[in-house]
């Protein structure tokens, strides 16, 4: 053993808290980067299988109001899969408090199984095609249901268009486009205690929002490689 090594040795044992604790700085540094990317990985993984299990769409257009039509003509343009219609619009909720709050009426085209951006439920039933009662079921965001106390077999109500609307309750629900829910771009954080996203059917929403064969979103998926220019 040379005189460098032995030299090495002794300052190891004279100094060797200090190497101990760089050695315990470096194992957790390594152990909290390999945790950081195996969580990045899962996610990633999740928010791609979600939005291809529930067909979230490429692209998007807002518009007043549009004839249904309109979308068969969208599907006509190269490379285009399918082209489907929301009647969306903020209207008012009577809380049971008495105070009240606002809700981003949605509506989805029956059958939702089929549906770009189709709802993730996670309560309850979805919405039930050509039973009496589909005319008034609402499917709630769940933390809009949560914060207010909501729960299957309840009711809300709103005021479209100038009228009280009853709507039943039948579950809980979210979908590719509304992962975060806010009420507005000045909104700095969601606030479910009085803002919520309501899945309603498109007969109901042309029915209480006078909008019948009309769409203001228009929502499109593509197919692989289509150009979106």
């Amino acid at each position: 053993m040379n005189a460098l090594t032995k030299r090495l040795f002794r300052n190891f044992i004279v100094s060797r808290g200090q190497f101990l604790a760089i050695t315990a700085v470096i194992m957790v540094g390594v152990t909290v980067y390999v945790s950081m990317i195996s969580t990045c990985y899962n996610m990633t993984k999740s928010a791609d299988w979600f939005y291809h299990d529930y067909n979230f769409a490429d692209y998007y257009f807002q518009v007043v109001k549009a004839p249904q039509g309109i979308l068969r003509q969208i599907e006509a343009v190269s490379g285009v899969i399918k082209a489907t219609g929301r009647i969306q619009k903020d209207v008012t909720i009577l809380m049971e408090n008495g105070e009240r709050g606002t809700a981003r009426l949605t509506s989805f085209p029956l059958p939702v199984e089929n549906d770009v951006n189709r709802p993730y439920l996670l309560s309850g039933s979805l919405f039930k095609e050509g039973a009496r009662e589909s005319k008034t079921q609402v499917l709630l965001d769940p933390k809009y249901a949560q914060a207010n106390n909501l729960s299957i077999g309840g009711t809300v109500t709103v005021i479209a268009q100038g009228r009280e609307v009853q709507l039943d309750v039948i579950g809980t629900a979210t979908s590719p486009e509304f992962i975060y829910g806010e009420k507005d771009a000045a909104s700095f954080m969601p606030d479910p205690n009085c803002f919520g996203i309501f899945m309603i059917t498109n007969s109901l929403a042309e029915e209480i929002l006078d909008l019948s064969g009309q769409v203001n979103p228009a929502i499109i998926k593509l197919a692989p490689g289509a150009d979106e220019k």
